[in-house]
């Protein structure tokens, strides 16, 4: 996606030293700026998936909850069918939050009132970072998607990459 840039300055010499300031920024920190704020960004539309059980994705929402799993839930004490993916808010908190409140490199874990584990090692680097998710609450995601690229996914990753561009360019000067 190439970027329109127009900056003035008075002498060439200035103008120059500017420009390899902006070098400098692109090359050494905006890649992990960039990659930051898009995990922030996906984990925030994660967050929303979350709240609204499948339907702000794209994914056109989770099915319902089998009888067995109702019985489960409410002999536990939950309620039997809603919310949906959600018991202590570990799941939730670890697969969407903390991505979304990233800062950095990190690894969340979670363990509910069950043992139940949910584990996410997040990797932010210059040119890109990924993040895993494992523990016995991972496969949830097979049948109930809470990670995933969608056109919402994208366009708030791709917005949030052009705000923390721009917001890291317009600092320097």
């Amino acid at each position: 996606m190439p970027y329109k840039m127009t900056v003035y300055f008075r002498g060439m010499p200035k103008a120059v030293g500017e420009l390899k300031r902006v070098d400098r920024y692109l090359k050494q920190t905006a890649g992990k700026e960039v990659t930051r704020g898009a995990f922030n960004a996906a984990g925030e539309v994660f967050d929303r998936n979350f709240q609204s059980e499948g339907k702000s994705g794209g994914l056109g929402g989770w099915a319902g909850l089998s009888e067995r799993t109702q019985a489960e839930r409410e002999a536990l004490g939950f309620p039997a069918a809603h919310p949906i993916l959600y018991r202590y808010g570990d799941l939730r908190y670890t697969v969407a939050a903390s991505l979304r409140d990233a800062t950095g490199s990190a690894t969340f874990s979670s363990t509910d009132q069950q043992g139940h584990t949910i584990n996410v090692t997040l990797n932010i680097g210059k040119t890109g970072g990924y993040a895993v998710a494992t523990g016995d609450k991972a496969p949830n995601q097979a049948t109930r998607p809470y990670w995933f690229t969608t056109q919402p996914v994208t366009r708030a990753v791709r917005s949030e990459a052009v705000d923390v561009l721009q917001h890291g360019i317009e600092h320097l000067f």
